[in-house]
């Protein structure tokens, strides 16, 4: 049996499952390969390992805890970035949730305790929020990634309490209190990234053609209406 000591990521869309119910076909896949194509790259520029996607959920291994929370902050920020251009019921709100623990390794798959606690931290962290465990608090450098205690919570089929941090938002962080500190104004705060940027700017990624995606999920989208052979060969085109 193969064990790791690793940090494990989950995240998903706010609302996913009443969003598709008044999506058609086309219009759910495009969601997908959109929220795909903004979050995987920053999943593999921090060192992450995509184990497994299943709909709007990512569950992704990285071995620091610190790049582990880096990538959900990169990820918070470009979806901010993503959305200011587009309507509300366009835009895309993802919850990052982190725990940090040895895992059975499987298959490709990881199993164990870590595991389940960190999907539970999922199910209570809110949308465009990073949370993690005190777990990953206590092992993640923290020059680099500023915390804020969120509380202690009685997890589903979890012994004991588990405590809760977040990375707090960047006017929280970025702006030292320094006597001659000028805080934004509400119009200035709305107009800045969640988190300053901070991680963002450590990676290239470049920027999304949703043109292109909006043509392959509609041949995505064509090709499920003929079974799911057609689909994986429309999926490889893309």
């Amino acid at each position: 049996m193969k064990t790791a000591n690793l940090a494990i990521v989950f995240t998903d869309i706010k609302g996913f499952t009443e969003r598709t119910s008044r999506q058609t076909l086309e219009e759910n896949q495009r969601l997908l390969q959109v929220h795909d194509a903004l979050l995987a790259p920053l999943f593999k520029a921090f060192g992450g390992r995509i184990i497994k996607s299943i709909g709007d959920a990512f569950l992704v291994t990285f071995e620091s805890p610190t790049q582990a929370v880096l990538s959900g902050i990169a990820i918070q920020d470009r979806l901010w970035q993503h959305n200011r251009t587009l309507l509300e019921e366009d835009q895309i709100h993802v919850r990052v949730a982190v725990n940090v623990g040895e895992v059975r390794v499987e298959n490709n798959d990881i199993f164990g305790e870590p595991v389940n606690i960190a999907a539970r931290v999922e199910s209570i962290t809110e949308a465009d929020e990073i949370f993690f465990t005190e777990a990953v608090y206590l092992s993640m450098n923290k020059a680099e990634v500023p915390s804020q205690e969120v509380g202690a919570f009685e997890l589903k089929g979890i012994p004991g309490k588990i405590r809760v941090f977040r990375v707090p938002r960047a006017p929280y962080r970025v702006l030292a209190p320094t006597p001659d500190a000028v805080l934004p104004t509400a119009e200035e705060a709305a107009s800045l990234p969640p988190y300053g940027n901070l991680a963002l700017a450590r990676v290239n990624v470049p920027a999304l053609d949703l043109g292109v995606l909006g043509q392959r999920a509609a041949v995505v989208g064509a090709a499920m209406g003929q079974g799911a052979v057609a689909v994986g060969a429309a999926m490889g085109q893309g």
